[in-house]
């Protein structure tokens, strides 16, 4: 007795489908057991992650003040010394240090390291806590000042709080918060 087309054809279908669900069986616990592994290999990174930093940074800007030709090198460097900071999912950074150079015609107007901590005296502690010092940069002048901006902000965030750093010819330092951003409050 010859089996019709259709039968064969039915019956090579089925057999194809059972091997298909054997095989996926097998692959499937092959696949958790890999898994499990995988979560293990995972678990162990994020316990040993290293803290993130900054990278190192060097500008430099040339301008006229009071009539004087100055520069001012700006020089932005992940500081180990400094507390490392930890956000809420347990992410650790390394802060920075930033140094502003100002000569003008051989004289030095300032020479001056800062850190967060420079700026505690308007800004929340809950803030410093959480924040690194972003960086500083050279932003314009006026008649009596060399003026910068800096930033403090969390780290790999857009939640930072500007800063302006007014420097008089002799050196002398104000440090003032400005605008925040809307909608936004220490």
């Amino acid at each position: 007795m010859k089996a019709s087309p259709t039968l064969s054809l039915l019956g090579g279908l089925l057999m194809a489908g059972c091997l298909v669900a054997s095989c996926s069986s097998r692959a499937s616990k092959t696949e958790t057991a890999h898994a499990d592994s995988l979560r293990v290999l995972m678990k162990t990174n994020t316990e040993s992650k290293e803290a993130v930093c900054m990278p190192p940074a060097n500008v430099a800007n040339r301008f006229l003040f009071q009539g004087k030709e100055c520069e001012a090198q700006i020089s932005r460097t992940p500081d180990e010394a400094l507390p490392l900071v930890q956000n809420e999912q347990g992410d650790k950074y390394i802060d920075n240090r930033v140094t502003i150079h100002i000569n003008s015609q051989g004289k030095t107007i300032l020479n001056q390291s800062f850190t967060k901590e420079d700026f505690s005296s308007i800004l929340s502690t809950h803030f410093l806590q959480g924040a690194i010092l972003e960086g500083i940069a050279y932003d314009t002048i006026d008649a009596n000042h060399i003026l910068f901006a800096a930033s403090v902000s969390y780290p790999e965030s857009d939640l930072y709080i500007p800063i302006r750093l007014s420097i008089q010819s002799n050196g002398k330092i104000t440090i003032e918060k400005t605008d925040l951003m809307d909608g936004y409050s220490e």
